[in-house]
């Protein structure tokens, strides 16, 4: 018979020395992590979430993790005809020690993937839905964690594992909004190329543009950021990346832009030649 309770699996052993200093194994485990749903209902689908606890001044990294680390690796396994749809990740941290830039989270991370059941789940048999979670953890030194995390689909279980509607509003409440939902908008992108180097700038309409105090990117496929050179305007974003190859090429820029306490999901498209 399948368990239902949740398996977490913590490996405390020192990773990656070369990004910063070992240190002796915690007592502790320095990340929790545990699986809750939006709804105890199957039908129409619904969010689940993975909540890691974290111990103070530790941090997990966010989807870019910046100059130095990794970001949760999260692997699903659904019952047949499931779907999981994209992980979504909260706005994070600007993290700079010794000049390495750094994006992540203190104390808490949520993460949610809307789930969407299979035709007529709600009259099968119900499944399980386990995942597998690999991270990074940091301070002055990085340790690797792992979980693994299993719930039972059957109504009983989804309502031991549903969080209130103020928990789950206070979660949504830390995801990026939309761009234009601030009044802002966002030109096509002027790449300039210097030698090896790409600089990036990406113009801004609205008058909260110059609300705007940083942009956070993510990963850009086939080139490297160097978080530095950010520079944020009242009518631009600029930056630098540097491409891994020959062929890379630069098509668009995702990111979010930070408004005060908020962040705002950006995305730029390079100019047409």
């Amino acid at each position: 018979m399948l368990k239902k309770s949740v398996t977490l699996i913590i490996l405390a052993s020192c990773a990656l020395p070369s990004l910063l200093q070992s240190q002796d194994r915690p007592e502790e485990p320095l990340v929790r992590a545990s699986l809750f749903v939006s709804s105890s209902s199957v039908d129409g689908g619904f969010d689940m979430g993975i909540h890691f606890e974290i111990e103070p001044e530790w941090y997990l990294y966010w989807i870019n993790p910046g100059d130095a680390g990794l970001t949760v690796d999260v692997e699903w396994e659904l019952p047949r005809g499931w779907k999981a749809g994209p992980l979504r990740f909260p706005t994070p941290e600007k993290i700079v020690k010794g000049g390495i830039t750094a994006y992540g989270y203190h104390r808490e991370l949520v993460l949610l993937s809307r789930m969407t059941p299979a035709a007529g789940a709600a009259q099968e048999v119900p499944g399980v839905v386990r995942v597998k979670l690999d991270w990074l953890v940091c301070r002055e030194s990085c340790l690797p964690g792992r979980a693994e995390l299993e719930m039972s689909l059957d109504k009983d279980s989804l309502a031991r594992h549903v969080v209130s509607r103020n928990q789950l509003s206070r979660y949504q409440d830390r995801f990026p909004l939309a761009l234009p939902s601030a009044g802002i908008g966002v030109d096509a992108m002027d790449v300039a190329v210097d030698g090896s180097i790409h600089l990036l700038r990406i113009p801004l309409r609205g008058e909260r543009a110059r609300e705007i105090t940083d942009f956070y990117p993510e990963p850009i496929e086939g080139f490297s950021v160097d978080f530095s050179t950010i520079r944020v305007s009242s009518d631009r974003i600029q930056m630098s990346v540097t491409p891994h190859s020959s062929s890379s090429i630069l098509g668009s820029v995702r990111g979010i832009a930070i408004l005060g306490t908020k962040g705002y999901y950006l995305e730029a498209q390079a100019e047409l030649e």
